[in-house]
């Protein structure tokens, strides 16, 4: 029996299943292709930050497209990810964070207030796009 990690299974339903929807929100369907691609993206741009094997990040989730993509980037690299409830209070997400010690903070902008005093830069997305 050949053994697999969660990223080369991940590409593996990905490539198989590629016109299949891997998401379902209130709102859109996205395609396992859609996923990867986005994932691809996430990572390089995870990688520009000269994040690697080991490091930490913490993903404010609503859980939307681009959370499933940031989960899926950081098992491409090996980086470790915690998601962090949206409804957590201020005091919890900064808890988290001294726990944790991530070196970035996904959010959504609409959400971005809840990541302020974490002490943790804050790489806010929107539109699908990534800015510190």
């Amino acid at each position: 029996m050949q053994h697999k990690n969660l990223q080369t299974f991940f590409q593996e339903v990905a490539k198989e299943n590629a016109e299949n929807t891997a998401l379902h929100s209130a709102n859109s369907i996205y395609t396992y292709r859609q996923l990867d691609s986005k994932a691809n993206e996430f990572a390089g741009w995870i990688q520009s930050r000269a994040l690697v094997l080991g490091d930490v990040v913490g993903i404010i989730s609503t859980k939307c497209f681009e959370d499933y993509a940031l989960m899926i980037a950081c098992l491409k690299l090996g980086i470790t990810y915690t998601n962090i409830d949206i409804d957590n209070p201020t005091v919890r997400t900064r808890d988290i964070c001294d726990t944790c010690t991530p070196k970035l903070l996904f959010c959504s902008q609409e959400v971005s207030a809840v990541s302020k005093n974490t002490g943790v830069t804050v790489a806010l997305y929107k539109g699908h796009r990534l800015r510190v």
